[in-house]
C-alpha cells in the first residue's frame, strides 16, 4: 500500500515543538521538576454507552469534567467501544501543555484495536504503533490550559477480562512539555488503565502527590497516595498497577464460565478469561455453572454458559439472564447477490473477467500491518473461500479471468456494500496507484486502482479489505459495480485502452455463506471407458459414469487404450471358449 504526503506550513511550529520535546526527553538525564505541569497524570476513561462507529472521530466526544467521575471499566465480551487518554492536573494548578509522550501495554490475544486518533495537532508515533509496548508523542499548536486535556482516543474490543495500560514511551519516557522556549518538561506523575470484564482498571486522579499500590493485606490492594495508605495501615509502593500479585496474594480460585475451577495467580486467571476469587480455594468448588441468555447469529435465543455461547458465535447477555426478558437483535440484512447483469463480456484481452472475494484462514489479521498483498495463497478461483466465521477477517479482492482470455490488466474499478453490523477496519490496494472516492470505504462507495505494467495472470490480487463483525451477528460484504458508470471496467495497456465490463462480482459471507463466481468453474477432460471410448467430461462426472479421467486433455487424438484383440482365427477363438 502506498500513500502520499504533502508539507503543511501551518504545522511548522508544531513540528518544531515536538522535535524539541523529543530531544529534551531523550537527552536530559532526568525530566525537569517543578514546572507548570507538575503533578499531571495520564488517565484512560470510557463511556460504556457509546458504541464505536467506523469512520467517526471521537476527540470532540470527550465529556469528562472531573477526574473522579471517570469510568475505567468495560464489559467483556461486548461490542466495539471507545475510550480516551487524557491529561489531568490538580484543580488548583495552572497547566500550560504543549506536548506529551506515552506508551501502551495490553494483551493482543484478548484485546483488538480497531481505530485510533490523536487529539492534538501533530503526532510522531513509534514504529509499530499502536502495538503493545510502543508509544507516541503528541503536540498542540496552541497551549492547552484546562485541567483535563484529551490527548488520544482508541476503539476496540476485548473477548475476555484484561486491561489496557498507560505507561512510559519505550524510548522517550513519559513527560509533559510546556510552552516555554526551550520547553520545560515535567514527568507524568501516574498512569491509569482501562479494565475489561473483571478488571476494574485504575483512576489515579491528581492530588499533587504520587499514587502507588497500597497493600492492606496480601489479597487486598487499593491505588492511593502514600499518606492515605499509611493511615489505613497499609504497605505503600510507588507506582504499581495494584495487581493482587504485587501484595503477595497466594494463588487462589479462578472460575470459568463452564464451571471449571483452577488455582492460579490473578494475572494468569485474567489472561485466560477467568474470574479471580482472591483467598478462596477450589475445594469446595466455588464455581457453579452459570447460564444466561445467548443471542445467536440467526436472532434466536438460548440459555447457555458464556463459553458455549461464544463457541456458537453468540452474544451472551450476562449471568442468570433469561431469554424471556432478553431482546435479541434481528440478523443483519444480507446484501442481495447478483443484482446486476452484463449484456456483453467485451472484446478486449480482459473479456469475461470477474472480481471475487477470498478469505485465507491461515492469515491472522493485525491492525496496522503495512501490506498483506501477495498473501492470498489462491491458485484458482474454484478454490476461493467466500465465507469467514471470525470477528476480524482479512479479505482479498482478486481479478479472475477465463482461460479463453489473454489478460493485460492495467486498471479496474469497483464498489463495496456491506451489512450494518459490519465495519471496515482497513483497506490496502495492491496496484501502483489508487483513486478512491472521498467517502471510501463506506458502504456504497467505490475505488479504482492502476498498475504501471500490464498484469497478465489469470488471477491477480487487486485489494485487501479488513472487516469486523459484532459478536452474535452474521452479515455480508459484497463487491458491486463502481458508483460511477464510467469506472466499472477492466482496462488494458492499449492506447487508447480497451474497456471490458466486469462479468460478475463476489460476496463474502461473515458467519454466513457468500458467493464466489468463477469464469472457469469446471474443467472438462478426456474420460476413458473400458470399451476404449473417450468422452470429454468433468472429473466428477467421469468418475460417476465409471470412467477414468485423464486430466484436462481432449479426446482427439484419443488418449484411451483400445480394446485388446486376440491374434487368432475365428475358429480357434470358438474352440478356446468351448474348452
Amino acid at each position: 500500500m502506498r500513500s502520499t504526503s504533502h508539507p503543511n506550513p501551518a504545522r511548522t511550529f508544531t513540528i518544531t515543538a515536538l522535535a524539541c520535546l523529543i530531544a529534551i526527553s531523550a537527552s536530559a538525564p532526568r525530566p525537569a521538576q517543578g514546572g507548570v505541569n507538575e503533578g499531571g497524570v495520564l488517565l484512560v476513561t470510557t463511556d460504556p454507552t457509546l458504541e464505536f462507529s467506523a469512520g467517526t472521530t471521537y476527540c470532540d466526544a470527550f465529556t469528562l469534567s472531573r477526574c473522579e467521575d471517570g469510568i475505567t471499566n468495560l464489559p467483556a465480551p461486548d461490542v466495539a467501544r471507545v475510550w480516551w487518554v487524557s491529561l489531568a492536573f490538580p484543580v488548583t494548578s495552572n497547566p500550560r501543555v504543549k506536548g506529551t509522550n506515552f506508551g501502551v501495554q495490553y494483551d493482543a490475544d484478548h484485546l483488538a484495536l480497531f481505530d485510533y486518533r490523536a487529539c492534538g495537532d501533530f503526532e510522531i508515533p513509534y514504529e509499530g504503533w499502536p502495538a503493545s509496548g510502543t508509544g507516541t508523542a503528541v503536540t498542540w499548536t496552541t497551549t492547552q490550559a484546562a485541567t483535563l486535556v484529551p490527548v488520544y482516543w482508541f476503539a476496540g474490543y476485548a473477548d475476555a477480562s484484561t486491561s489496557f495500560d498507560m505507561g512510559v514511551h519505550p524510548t522517550q519516557g513519559g513527560v509533559i512539555a510546556d510552552d516555554s522556549v526551550p520547553a520545560q518538561v515535567d514527568p507524568i506523575a501516574a498512569f491509569g488503565s482501562l479494565g475489561f470484564g473483571t478488571d476494574p482498571g485504575s483512576l489515579p486522579c491528581p492530588t499533587g502527590e504520587p499514587t502507588g499500590s497500597c497493600c492492606l493485606d496480601p489479597c487486598e490492594c487499593i491505588l492511593t497516595i502514600e499518606t492515605d495508605c499509611l493511615d489505613q495501615g497499609g504497605i505503600w509502593q510507588a507506582g504499581g498497577d495494584c495487581s493482587l500479585d504485587v501484595c503477595g496474594c497466594p494463588p487462589s480460585a479462578c472460575c470459568f464460565g463452564d464451571g471449571t475451577c483452577i488455582v492460579t495467580t490473578e494475572a494468569d486467571c485474567q489472561s485466560e478469561g477467568g474470574e479471580y476469587l482472591p483467598g478462596v480455594a477450589c475445594d469446595p468448588d466455588p464455581c457453579p455453572i452459570v447460564t444466561g441468555a445467548c443471542c445467536l447469529p440467526d436472532g434466536t435465543c438460548e440459555e447457555l454458559t458464556s463459553a458455549d455461547c461464544t463457541a456458537r458465535d453468540g452474544f451472551w447477555a450476562g449471568a442468570e439472564t433469561a431469554c424471556e426478558s432478553t431482546e435479541c437483535q434481528e440478523p443483519c440484512d444480507p446484501i442481495p447477490s447478483r443484482r446486476w447483469s452484463t449484456e456483453s463480456t467485451g472484446m478486449g484481452p480482459n473479456a469475461g473477467g470477474m472480481l471475487i472475494l477470498h478469505h485465507n484462514p491461515d492469515i491472522e489479521y493485525s491492525f496496522g500491518e503495512t501490506n498483506y498483498c501477495g498473501q492470498s495463497d489462491l491458485d484458482h478461483c474454484r478454490e476461493a473461500q467466500p465465507r469467514s466465521d471470525s470477528d476480524e477477517s482479512l479479505l482479498f479482492v482478486l481479478a479472475a479471468f477465463p482461460e479463453s482470455a489473454s489478460p493485460r490488466m492495467t486498471g479496474v474499478g469497483f464498489g463495496i456494500e456491506y451489512s450494518s453490523c459490519v465495519a471496515v477496519l482497513q483497506t490496502q490496494y495492491c496496484g501502483d496507484l489508487v483513486a478512491p472516492e472521498t467517502n471510501w470505504p463506506e458502504s456504497g462507495s467505490g475505488t479504482l486502482t492502476f498498475w504501471n505494467q500490464a498484469q497478465t495472470g489469470f488471477l491477480t490480487e487487486v485489494y485487501t479489505i479488513a472487516t469486523y463483525i459484532e459478536p452474535g451477528y452474521s452479515g455480508q460484504l459484497a463487491l458491486v459495480p463502481h458508483p460511477r458508470s464510467g469506472a466499472r471496467y477492466f482496462l488494458d495497456d492499449a492506447l487508447p485502452a480497451h474497456t471490458d465490463p466486469i462479468a460478475d462480482y463476489g460476496i463474502m459471507g461473515l458467519r454466513t455463506d457468500g458467493y464466489a463466481p468463477c469464469p472457469d468453474p469446471s474443467i472438462s477432460g478426456a474420460c476413458c471407458f473400458e470399451d476404449g471410448a473417450c468422452v470429454e467430461l468433468e472429473e466428477s462426472e467421469c468418475v460417476a459414469e465409471g470412467g477414468a479421467w485423464q486430466g484436462p486433455v481432449p479426446c482427439e487424438p484419443n488418449p484411451c487404450s483400445p480394446v485388446p484383440t486376440l491374434d487368432k482365427s475365428w475358429g480357434a477363438i470358438k474352440k478356446l471358449f468351448r474348452e
